[in-house]
């Protein structure tokens, strides 16, 4: 039993320290300068997290307002491409409307010099004609001498003006005008 009573005090001496080394803390933390410093630290870190929540609300209102010009900026760039690509679309399809017309100008030409040359033609095979009858030939010399005037007439013609539409056009080409002529 004096060992209980002995480990008693003891324990109780323990407490009795402990119990006065929390006091003494307590009186420190007790202590208006002390306490007035903690609270100026924390109000000091309470105001730099309320500045940071500040200035970070402002960079992403800047950061959206960036994305939104950004938007837009994108926009414009690809109306304005749009843009450009129909005023070259629309370059060429002038060009090609151009083009069109001066291949019909040429066409109405070659259909003149057509015309032209068929009268050219009529008017040498009256004169054959003309002529067989005065000599009293019969109409085979007339059907020969009127193609190769024929041929001869549209072989000048092609050599005066070399045209690669005429080549390709069969109105142009010389057996067709033959067969008009002898028809």
């Amino acid at each position: 039993m004096e060992i209980e009573v002995r480990q008693y005090m003891d324990e109780c001496n323990r407490l009795r320290v402990q119990l006065e080394e929390v006091i003494r803390s307590k009186d420190t933390f007790a202590d208006p300068e002390e306490l007035k410093l903690i609270e100026d630290r924390f109000a000091g870190q309470e105001q730099v997290i309320n500045g940071l929540r500040v200035e970070n609300s402002a960079l992403i209102s800047t950061i959206n307002n960036k994305d939104d010009e950004i938007r837009t900026l994108r926009d414009l760039f690809s109306e304005q491409s749009k843009r450009q690509r129909s005023k070259s679309n629309n370059k060429q399809v002038l060009k090609s409307k151009k083009d069109l017309r001066d291949k019909e100008r040429e066409i109405l030409r070659l259909n003149d010099q057509l015309r032209a040359s068929r009268a050219v033609i009529e008017e040498q095979r009256h004169k054959l004609e003309e002529a067989s009858r005065k000599q009293g030939n019969n109409g085979s010399i007339l059907n020969q001498s009127s193609s190769t005037t024929t041929n001869n007439i549209i072989n000048n013609r092609s050599q005066q003006q070399p045209l690669t539409a005429a080549n390709n056009n069969p109105l142009m080409n010389s057996s067709s005008v033959t067969a008009a002529a002898s028809a």
